[in-house]
């Protein structure tokens, strides 16, 4: 059977010859990329040789079945993770920029800078706004706190 297909089908042999050969020869292709597909799969799935024997072509196509949900849903996975970690960005790119606009310029002299008794006084006043607003009481302890520690100094 082998001797056929190193016959060639040229156009000296009968027509009916010539075309069983050249069916032969394209099924020999057909089997030979068959086989080197299933080869380069075989290759490229994990644990698929972990029985000692070789897996039949059914089982092969289903660990690669397997395998590309699996690398699918790890890929889905990172596409998520990517998302949060890209909004996460924008959110710290946003709190930089903003506590970034609340820095004092640095083209002003060095006289510009806050004396260290109005700088208390700046985050003093800024603490107390932003704790009033969830407690207004907070604000009438703070008031008298103010009295109290202006009247230290004062004396």
């Amino acid at each position: 059977m082998f001797l056929l297909f190193k016959v060639q089908a040229d156009s000296t042999l009968h027509p009916e010859e010539r075309k069983r050969i050249l069916h032969l020869h394209a099924e020999q292709n057909r089997r030979s990329a068959l086989k080197d597909g299933f080869d380069m799969l075989m290759d490229m799935i994990p644990d698929l040789h972990s029985g000692g024997i070789k897996p039949t072509n059914a089982v092969v196509l289903a660990k690669g079945a397997e395998h590309i949900r699996n690398l699918t849903a790890t890929r889905d996975e990172q596409v998520a993770q990517r998302a949060a970690l890209n909004e996460k960005i924008a959110k710290l790119n946003q709190r930089i920029s903003a506590l970034q606009s609340n820095l004092p310029s640095s083209s002003g002299s060095s006289n510009a800078k806050l004396e260290p008794r109005a700088a208390l006084e700046a985050f003093y006043d800024r603490y107390t706004k932003e704790r009033s607003r969830k407690d207004y009481r907070f604000w009438v302890v703070g008031f008298f706190f103010l009295i109290s520690l202006t009247s230290q100094f004062c004396t």
